[in-house]
């Protein structure tokens, strides 16, 4: 890859006021939360749903709204610079594919340490189910695809490979940079005892969006394609158990 083309408008810095914005948005969302104890309101409480929406949509404010405008109305950055852009189609199916299969391989690896020869690997433990997030009627579950197959992958592919690894790629070398990113991409999901697989799923995810010219939209596909795998086996297994 050309080392023009890993040149972005912003920098370091203005990665660190994001995040540092986003922490004090964080502290004061959750202070007013409390404050006006908004899990009693009579509509919330009734609908689990709409408890999590109303939660992910002010996470995803709290994430996009300052990254939209300290970085892209400052810097009057256009849809590909943060990743809308296209890519070679082959290509991106290939590497979707094949991180995919790469991610799968380690799930299975790690199994067959744990439950074959009793080895406990640190950070893999079993993922917690999004239905007591959502809920089981089908109201629930049509809410459970469009916030976790749909606007999750675009909100977190938008703030995490568009803009935080590019960051670090107009810094550090593609390894570290990746590294990096992955590991506050793990972070910020707040599910350390599944720390590990998301690092993993960080730096694939890295991977798919490098190698296909630094387009978000297989990495997109690829986090929306995981997550809807992830979230129909839930369901299969909460109806269909017993």
């Amino acid at each position: 890859m050309n080392e023009s083309n890993l040149k972005v408008k912003w920098n370091f810095y203005d990665l660190l006021r994001v995040i540092l914005l986003i922490m004090v948005l964080i502290i004061l969302t959750i202070g007013t939360g409390i404050f006006l104890k908004l899990e009693n309101i009579s509509i919330f409480a009734q609908e689990k749903s709409l408890q999590t929406v109303l939660l992910f949509v002010i996470q995803s404010a709290i994430i996009i709204l300052p990254w939209y405008f300290f970085i892209v109305r400052k810097y009057k950055l256009k849809a590909s610079e943060v990743g809308f852009k296209k890519f070679p189609i082959l290509q991106g199916i290939a590497s979707i594919f094949k991180g995919y299969a790469i991610f799968l391989f380690m799930a299975y690896l790690v199994s067959i340490l744990q439950y074959n020869f009793g080895i406990h690997v640190p950070g893999f433990e079993k993922q917690d189910s999004h239905i007591p997030w959502f809920g089981d009627n089908n109201l629930s579950i049509f809410i459970a695809v469009l916030v976790v197959v749909i606007i999750a992958p675009l909100v977190e592919e938008i703030f995490f490979r568009g803009f935080i690894l590019q960051t670090f790629l107009n810094r550090f070398g593609t390894y570290l940079a990746s590294g990096i990113s992955a590991l506050i991409f793990a972070a910020a999901h707040l599910e350390f005892k599944n720390i590990l697989p998301l690092f993993i799923l960080g730096l694939i995810l890295n991977y798919i969006f490098i190698k296909n010219n630094r387009s978000i939209w297989p990495a997109i596909i690829f986090h929306a394609l995981n997550n809807s795998i992830t979230l129909f086996a839930e369901y299969y297994i909460y109806f269909n158990a017993g």
